[in-house]
C-alpha cells in the first residue's frame, strides 16, 4: 500500500503549524513537502509547494534627479502605473507621468495577492509514481489556505508543460493563472528518479499521514479530467473542500 503524507519540519514546532492548514507563520512564506511511499520505503512521486503570503507595496517618494534626491509623488503630478514588470516602473514608485485628463495619485500602489505554487514535482516512470504525483496535488489542493486552488510553476519539464497545458484546456488551471514566461528546465524522469532516490522513508523523521485524503485527491482529479466522481460515503461528510464536494 501506498503510504502518502507530508514531511513535518522542526520549525512547524516553532511555528506552532500542528498541519499544512496551518498558514506559515513566517512573513515570507514557506515550502510544503509531499511524497508518496511504497511498502519498501522508496519514495515514488514528490510535490514541493510553495507558499507566498503576498505584499501590498504603497510608495509615496521617487527619486528626483533635479534635486538629487527622493521627492514625494503627490508633487509630481504621476498616474498609477500598472506595468509593475517593468524595472523603470519600480523605479518611479509604481508611478508614471500623467497624461492630461488623468487620475492624479498620491503614492504608488501594487497589490500581489497570496498564492500556493507548485515548486517542484517529480515521479517515477511508471503508472504508480504518475498516478501518485497527481494524488498529490490533489491533497496539496486541499491544504491551500490562500482560498484559491494551486497555481503552476513558469519553470517546466516538456512532460509537465504538456500537463500544465492539458489542465488550462480542461479548466482546472485559468489562462489567468497560467505562467506567462515558461522557462524550460530540461528535467527528466531520470533526474527525477535519482531526486527520488534522496527521499527514502525514515522512520526516525516525522510525517503528517495524509492517507485520509485519497478520496477526495483523486475526485478532484477526476473531477478535473471529467470523468464521474463516484460517492465518497458518510465518513467524509464533515470534511467539505471547494471543488472536491
Amino acid at each position: 500500500m501506498i503510504k502518502y503524507s507530508r514531511y513535518v519540519p522542526p520549525s512547524d514546532a516553532e511555528e506552532n503549524r500542528t498541519s499544512d492548514f496551518v498558514t506559515h507563520g513566517d512573513m515570507y512564506g514557506g515550502m510544503d513537502e509531499y511524497f508518496a511511499h511504497d511498502d519498501s520505503g522508496k519514495a515514488i512521486a514528490m510535490a514541493k509547494i510553495s507558499h507566498d503570503p503576498g505584499h501590498t507595496s504603497t510608495p509615496i517618494t521617487i527619486y528626483d534627479h533635479d534635486k538629487d534626491g527622493d521627492s514625494l509623488i503627490a508633487e509630481r503630478q504621476r498616474a498609477h502605473d500598472t506595468d509593475v514588470d517593468e524595472r523603470s516602473s519600480w523605479y518611479e514608485g509604481l508611478t508614471r507621468p500623467a497624461k492630461e485628463g488623468e487620475q492624479l495619485v498620491l503614492f504608488g500602489v501594487h497589490h500581489r495577492p497570496a498564492r500556493s505554487e507548485v515548486h517542484e514535482l517529480y515521479a517515477r516512470n511508471n503508472m504508480s509514481g504518475k498516478t501518485a504525483a497527481m494524488n498529490l496535488i490533489g491533497m496539496a489542493d486541499i491544504a491551500s489556505t490562500t482560498g484559491k486552488h494551486l497555481k503552476p510553476s513558469n519553470s517546466l519539464s516538456l512532460h509537465s508543460r504538456a500537463l500544465v497545458s492539458k489542465l488550462n484546456k480542461y479548466g482546472a488551471i485559468s489562462d489567468e493563472d497560467m505562467p506567462s514566461k515558461i522557462q524550460d528546465n530540461d528535467f527528466s524522469f531520470n533526474y527525477a528518479e535519482n531526486k527520488l532516490n534522496r527521499y527514502p522513508r525514515n522512520n526516525q523523521i516525522q510525517y503528517q499521514d495524509l492517507n485520509a485524503r485519497i478520496p477526495h485527491a483523486r475526485a478532484r482529479i477526476r473531477g478535473v479530467l471529467g470523468k464521474p466522481t463516484r460517492e465518497l460515503g458518510p465518513q467524509f461528510t464533515q470534511m467539505q473542500f471547494e471543488g472536491f464536494e
